[in-house]
């Protein structure tokens, strides 16, 4: 995980419970930078994957046999925000997983570091290896949309709203989440927290984890990134991995004009199935039918949200019969330019 070989890309789609593909692709997903960050390294799991996969392969049998087995804590209806679900699946991972899947223990999470009833920051996960060694975790599901093509700049992706944009994300990363409990301020809070834990004199470091998709700026027909290899002809920020998991975005009108011109099977992800995507068996293959789906996405928009909101989509080319699809982004016709930007991440 977190950091895994390549080779390992999509192996979340053989589940076939949703909260277990959620979580392979979690821990199996090619995360979105892979190399330093300032001098902080990714989170790299150790241990050979001969251990985590039965493990995954067992809850997925116990939970699709018994699905009120499945955990409430993480159970995808009680969230609405990807990045909270995110970290309950790792935390879950820590806990749950058998000591080979998982060699960690899991100390803390959402641990607040305070000083003078002022809170400092917080660190998203405390956990100690077969090493003996703290390692801090900063957790980040980030999906990134470029504006300029060509440009490889952090500051020309940003984020469906608007409001979020790479340089901004990975700059906090550097300077305040991850350098937080190495902060000459916080270190009297950081030892009364760590004689908590009891893990006081033990050595701490600070790894980043960056999952989510990247989507290059789309010209022309849609039709064509279906047929080139998207992962290794679209430009990707500066220092992301070359394995990021991509995909392309266009204007609500742009695409429904080329629906009409060329037959595609279309999934439509509902917010919280952005990590996989929903059950295959909900293609959408009528351009009509397509048509209409989007059309009551936007009316049900400019009727009770009063913005446009992102729609993510898994396309192919549906003539072939490759099981790969694509992430399409839908935005907004005034997207990025829009004064009212789409609904919250």
């Amino acid at each position: 995980m977190l950091n895994i070989p390549y080779r390992f890309a999509n192996k979340w789609l053989k589940y076939k419970h949703p909260v277990v593909r959620d979580l392979a692709w979690l821990l199996l997903s090619p995360s979105m930078l892979d190399g330093k960050l300032a001098h902080f390294d990714a989170f790299t799991i150790n241990e050979p994957l001969t251990s985590l996969l039965p493990w995954l392969e067992n809850i997925d049998r116990q939970w699709c046999q018994d699905p009120q087995s499945t955990p409430d804590i993480i159970a995808r209806d009680n969230f609405r925000r990807l990045g909270l679900y995110a970290e309950a699946l790792l935390a879950f991972y820590f806990q749950h997983a058998n000591t080979r899947a998982a060699p960690y223990r899991l100390l803390a999470r959402n641990i607040q570091i305070n000083r003078d009833k002022t809170t400092l920051g917080e660190c998203d996960f405390f956990i100690e290896n077969t090493a003996g060694e703290i390692i801090h975790i900063e957790l980040a599901v980030k999906y990134y949309l470029q504006i300029n093509c060509g440009h490889q700049l952090w500051h020309h992706w940003l984020g469906p709203n608007t409001k979020d944009r790479l340089d901004i994300k990975l700059n906090r990363m550097m300077d305040h989440q991850l350098a937080l409990p190495h902060k000459d301020f916080t270190q009297s809070a950081l030892e009364d927290i760590t004689n908590t834990l009891g893990i006081k004199g033990k050595r701490l470091i600070s790894r980043h984890l960056i999952k989510g998709y990247l989507f290059g700026k789309s010209y022309g027909e849609l039709k064509s990134y279906l047929h080139d290899d998207i992962n290794t002809t679209q430009q990707m920020p500066l220092d992301t991995s070359q394995h990021a998991l991509k995909g392309t975005w266009m204007h609500y009108s742009a695409f429904l004009k080329q629906v009409k011109k060329h037959a595609y099977e279309v999934l439509f992800c509902e917010k919280m199935e952005w990590f996989v995507g929903p059950e295959r068996q909900h293609t959408l293959h009528c351009p009509a039918a397509i048509e209409k789906r989007i059309q009551e996405i936007l009316e049900h928009a400019a009727r009770v949200k009063k913005t446009t909101p992102p729609t993510l989509l898994l396309i192919r080319n549906g003539t072939q019969t490759s099981e790969r699809f694509i992430p399409v982004m839908l935005v907004a016709d005034h997207w990025p330019e829009t004064s009212t930007p789409s609904r919250s991440m």
